[in-house]
């Protein structure tokens, strides 16, 4: 499953403009894309879905894997990578 930065670089859209479409605030959508936002509002997550065309479980699918890969690459530079 591709994380959230990969929805948004499949459907064509830089951050300025999913924000745009969305109505959700730029850093609020790097964070998401970045795990640092592990939580999203409902009407967060819902504008960001109906703009990118995917599901409910699409869209935490994709969170968990932003999560994931945020995990992977701060254990990398603590050099505690499995």
């Amino acid at each position: 499953m591709p994380s959230l930065r990969g929805l948004r670089v499949m459907a064509g859209l830089s951050q300025p403009e999913l924000s745009r479409r969305s109505g959700v605030v730029q850093p609020t959508i790097s964070q998401l894309e970045t795990g640092k936002i592990r939580h999203p509002r409902f009407d967060t997550s819902s504008r960001i879905k109906r703009v990118l065309g995917v599901t409910d479980d699409e869209f935490k699918a994709a969170l968990a894997e932003s999560i994931r890969q945020c995990r992977t690459r701060s254990d990398r530079r603590r050099g505690t990578a499995a």
